[in-house]
């Protein structure tokens, strides 16, 4: 069997499906590169079937027989797609600077690894180019006409994944998509008009779009339609149409809108149902992993002396999109309920991880909460700070070195 022996690391992620993973395991031993690297989440625990599978997998990925160098990242507990992916791919160039990466279901042609290989060596300095893609069906299906494939085209220019950005070629795409009937390059034309990116700022148009894509149960232009009726933003406020807004796109499975109706349903909303209602849109919210209903259903959860509490807020922690301050928010409950229950290995394992996530004002307050009872594990929060030029934290640094 003839060998490439590319020199190109090699991230694989995999999960649970055996006969995907051999053949694509099977494609990467032809090639046989020289740093393998494979990463696989933990089985969902409400799916108990799915243990001998996971298990499976990962003794395919092991029958390694070429020369080559491996490391795995196999978890224990279920991240979930999207954290389980990104964390791999940080956990990937945390190791490398440059690498291909293959998802269990993406079967490469046997000239790709060369082709990723002469490509990067070629656009490697190009400041242009961020990532080269093994998949060019998707501009073809453009071309043709295909909605979907219009609309991520959009969305790759707009967003400049890959290229640079063209707000120009985004509205174009979008448009011959929304034309075509895909109402997420609709929903995606609101935004360019709401916002007056390329064209002239709009509102009559964003809403006229956001309408029209809501009426192909578009969750997103749902949700913005609810905030828009919910503010009075360029329409009259009109509470009972955001709440119609919200419990469309709750049916559709929206956590931001299940937590919209969280806040509406609430005592201090505009239609209170009673604390009963509120719990179970929270809960909902919270299990459609919306970070900002999962801290709120945390903190419910660690009145009630919940151990279910704890999960809530590592939810939030582990959730790659929650903005700055949720994380934050998370970041020192966990640090309370670690100093409560003397987990001095998680409080450490934390405060290793807040040093890259959070502002040096929460890694002082982390620091504090850990100082008295675990100087020593509280230390490298200070001092992460303090070299980030937190005042607070600089002189307490200095007092510290003068004991």
């Amino acid at each position: 069997m003839k060998r490439t022996s590319p020199e190109t690391p090699v991230l694989f992620t995999v999960f649970n499906r055996p006969a995907c993973t051999r053949r694509v395991f099977e494609a990467i031993r032809r090639a046989a590169p020289r740093r393998l690297f494979i990463a696989c989440d933990g089985p969902r625990p409400e799916r108990p079937e799915e243990a001998p599978l996971v298990s499976q997998v990962r003794g395919i990925v092991a029958e390694v027989d070429w020369e080559c160098e491996v490391a795995t990242l196999f978890r224990e507990e279920n991240l979930g797609c999207r954290n389980a992916m990104s964390s791999a791919i940080s956990w990937f160039f945390s190791e490398v600077e440059e690498g291909i990466i293959l998802e269990d279901d993406c079967l490469p042609d046997p000239t790709f690894f060369r082709y990723c290989r002469e490509l990067l060596e070629r656009y490697r300095d190009d400041e242009r180019v961020m990532n080269i893609s093994g998949v060019n069906s998707l501009l073809r299906g453009a071309e043709l006409g295909d909605a979907a494939s219009m609309t991520m085209a959009g969305y790759i220019h707009d967003n400049a994944c890959g290229v640079e950005r063209n707000r120009k070629l985004g509205f174009e795409w979008y448009s011959r998509g929304a034309e075509a009937g895909d109402s997420t390059a609709i929903f995606n034309l609101g935004i360019m008009y709401e916002n007056g990116e390329y064209v002239e700022k709009n509102l009559a148009e964003a809403l006229r779009r956001y309408r029209q894509s809501a009426r192909k149960k578009n969750i997103h232009a749902l949700c913005r339609l609810g905030q828009l009726y919910l503010n009075g933003s360029g329409v009259p406020a009109d509470p009972r149409l955001a709440l119609r807004c919200f419990s469309e796109a709750a049916a559709l499975g929206s956590g931001e809108a299940a937590y919209e109706l969280y806040r509406l349903c609430g005592e201090e909303g505009a239609f209170s149902a009673g604390p009963r209602l509120a719990r179970r849109w929270l809960v909902r919210a919270a299990d459609a992993e919306n970070p900002a209903a999962q801290l709120e259903l945390g903190r419910l959860l660690k009145e009630e002396k919940s151990p279910e509490a704890e999960s809530r807020f590592a939810a939030v922690w582990n959730h790659e999109g929650a903005a700055a301050p949720l994380l934050s928010a998370a970041c020192l409950e966990l640090a309370g309920g670690y100093l409560a229950a003397g987990d001095i290995e998680k409080a450490g394992r934390l405060i290793e991880e807040a040093a890259a996530r959070v502002p040096p004002e929460t890694l002082y307050e982390l620091y504090r909460v850990f100082r008295r009872k675990y100087p020593e594990t509280a230390r490298p929060a200070l001092e992460a700070a303090a070299a980030r030029k937190h005042q607070p934290a600089v002189r307490e640094l200095e007092r510290l070195r003068k004991q």
